[in-house]
């Protein structure tokens, strides 16, 4: 795939951008946490993170597994210099698409991704291959988007920007609903699927919400459809709730899939 055909992370690169990723990384870390040491093999010996950003989730995944080996992967070059800094031993970075096989470290224990799959054309079809790199006890581990319920206008004026420009890329942006019924497959099948409320802060929120304006206000395609003083207000907007208190004006809900080879054994079930 030529470098012009891959499909482009909406919300950018830069260093902006992989300050959006920590913060993301800090009001997710519990709920990833939780799911990978209910979900992931024991000790596996190769675990892969698809979509590592600046490297954070990569780092979680190695400490909750104990991996003798784990790998972050992402198509950004710049994420993956910054991943790579004191990485410590057993831990690597390379700069892959994560639409091409083979992954990196393939066949792996554990392949896992976060918030990546809402940003591909056709996240299905990708999961799909992805089961393919397992070894014959591996697991792959999805954590994707299933809802978002919001209760604050300006959030709900953001998020009609943000799918809206999501969509312009051919990409659902919650990809939850489009995983759960991936049931079974040739040689795989769903070991356990389920969502997971996360109540996250205002603050943090909008201060997720309003780097990423940063990162997509002169995006051709928003330049386009939404008025420039739209895009300006919602931004405004969203830099005055980063110091507000309040914590239930958002709620995501995460979708959490266990797959696995069917080979495992013993009757495929829902957590």
């Amino acid at each position: 795939m030529t470098e012009d055909a891959r499909p482009q992370y909406t919300f950018g690169d830069t260093p902006l951008a992989a300050e959006r990723l920590r913060l993301v990384a800090r009001v997710y870390a519990e709920s990833s946490r939780a799911f990978l040491e209910a979900s992931a093999p024991n000790r596996p010996h190769s675990a892969v993170d698809v979509g590592c950003g600046p490297g954070v989730s990569t780092r979680l995944v190695a400490e909750v597994t104990g991996a003798t080996r784990t790998i972050g992967l992402d198509a950004s070059d710049a994420f993956v210099r910054l991943a790579a800094v004191d990485a410590p031993p057993g831990m690597e970075f390379a700069r892959h698409d994560a639409t091409e096989l083979p992954l990196p470290g393939a066949p792996a224990d554990l392949v896992y991704c976060r918030l990546l799959l809402a940003h591909l054309p056709d996240p299905a079809a990708v999961v799909r291959d992805w089961v393919t790199q397992l070894t014959p006890t591996g697991r792959l581990l999805l954590d994707e988007i299933e809802w978002m319920e919001i209760r604050h206008p300006v959030f709900a004026a953001y998020e009609e920007v943000v799918l809206d420009l999501v969509g312009s890329r051919g990409a659902p942006m919650y990809a939850g609903p489009l995983l759960d019924p991936l049931r079974e497959g040739p040689g795989w099948r769903q070991a356990g699927s389920e969502v997971r409320v996360v109540p996250v802060a205002t603050a943090d929120a909008a201060r997720m919400f309003a780097m990423n304006v940063v990162t997509w206000r002169d995006d051709p395609h928003v330049r386009e459809h939404h008025e420039a003083a739209h895009i300006r207000r919602i931004g405004t907007d969203l830099e005055a709730l980063t110091l507000s208190p309040a914590t239930r004006e958002i709620t995501w809900g995460m979708r959490q899939i266990v797959l696995e080879p069917a080979i495992q054994g013993g009757p495929a079930g829902r957590r």
